[in-house]
């Protein structure tokens, strides 16, 4: 697990916060202060998929055909 502080941003008051979806895969939530700055978050969730037809057998295995979706 990663966790970042963030000091610039400690006791500061949240005048308006935002919630943005940019598409099902983006949204974006934006804090701004009373002030001035502002702070914003963007989240991306893409799923992509790999899918491989091959022929085993001893060593690295023979890709017949690869599909990539989502990528």
């Amino acid at each position: 697990m990663d966790e970042f502080e963030i000091p610039e941003l400690a006791k500061k008051v949240i005048a308006t916060v935002k919630i943005t979806r940019h598409s099902d895969e983006e949204q974006e939530l934006s804090l701004e202060f009373t002030d001035g700055t502002s702070f914003s978050y963007s989240c991306c969730s893409r799923v992509s998929s790999v899918a491989s037809a091959y022929r085993g057998g001893v060593g690295e295995p023979e890709i017949i055909r690869e599909f990539k979706v989502g990528e």
